[in-house]
């Protein structure tokens, strides 16, 4: 830990072993793992969810689209651009910077994934 003193502990991450000593003991500031989009879209004025099967739940639900940041993306609008196209085929328009929150820890009692909650206009069908 930061008093150099051993201790044990479980956490879910998606993190190597660089990421996760640069985070817990040199105090460095960890980068966004996902985005989460809050899609509206312009034609149909509605709300973009899908549905996708949970293996943890073993059920269906109802979500915003969402999905990691690779590292190819060179920010997280790209990764929002890309997790819209590929989650429901629709084109990004518009990013509501006053709206989006950059980063967010959704279960940090459990996992030390944060998203960005991206708020965004998109079209097509």
């Amino acid at each position: 830990n930061k008093l150099n003193q051993d201790k044990h502990w479980s956490v879910a991450t998606r993190k190597d072993k660089e990421a996760l000593e640069e985070f817990y003991l040199k105090n460095k500031e960890d980068k966004v793992d996902a985005v989460c989009i809050v899609a509206y879209h312009i034609k149909y004025k509605k709300l973009v969810i899908i549905k996708q099967f949970r293996v943890p739940i073993n059920d269906y639900l109802y979500e915003l689209p969402a999905g990691l940041v690779d590292k190819e993306d060179k920010d997280i609008i790209q990764a929002v651009k890309r997790e819209l196209k590929e989650e429901t085929g629709l084109n990004l328009l518009d990013i509501n910077e006053n709206y989006t929150m950059e980063k967010a820890y959704l279960s940090p009692g459990m996992t030390d994934e944060s998203i960005a909650l991206v708020f965004c206009t998109c079209d097509e069908s």
